[in-house]
């Protein structure tokens, strides 16, 4: 946890010396694949993904200003589900860049797309992840949270994608709270 921790401060650190971001732009963050991202088969590990996804996203909510809001608004920020779909492999010691930006959102969930390039700028993976966003235990939407921004931003509607990521969350929910442990 230590580990991760000083690695979450460090993408703030370098996320907060770039330009800012609005809403609807997207942050396109630059990695290598060093040994400790990656597997016995040399590529990137599945696993490694969601680390990497996880730091692009904080990436994006620093830079969008969301980071001073969720903090001054003593928010929380959960992830409710993901789906990745992988094209190519990224090889180990090879450079690629992960592009984050506000896929849609509605009332209760903001959706994010996640973006892998490889060196060539050819699609590697691509992931849609849903948040929850809650003040008490309570939904926050992000219309709210756009109201303390400096500039308009129009909400995407939620994209065919989004609805079929929640669908398959609640149909995975409605079948695990069927199984019992062994």
């Amino acid at each position: 946890m230590i580990s991760y921790t000083l690695q979450i401060l460090g993408h703030i650190g370098s996320a907060s010396l770039q330009p800012d971001l609005r809403f609807d732009e997207t942050d396109i963050a630059h990695f290598r694949a060093w040994p400790w991202l990656c597997d016995f088969n040399a590529h990137i590990n599945n696993a490694r993904y969601l680390t990497l996804m996880d730091w692009g996203r904080t990436r994006w909510i620093t830079r969008s200003g969301f980071g001073k809001i969720w903090i001054k608004k003593r928010l929380q920020v959960v992830a409710a589900g993901s789906t990745i779909v992988f094209r190519r492999p990224i090889q180990l010691m090879e450079h690629f860049t992960l592009h984050t930006t506000i896929d849609s959102a509605d009332e209760r969930w903001l959706y994010f797309s996640q973006t892998f390039f490889d060196k060539n700028n050819k699609l590697a993976a691509r992931a849609l992840v849903r948040l929850a966003i809650t003040k008490n235990g309570s939904p926050f939407s992000l219309e709210k949270i756009t109201k303390f921004t400096e500039y308009s931003f129009t909400i995407p509607a939620v994209t065919k994608e989004a609805q079929a990521l929640g669908e398959a969350s609640f149909q995975s929910l409605k079948v695990a709270s069927a199984l019992k442990p062994n």
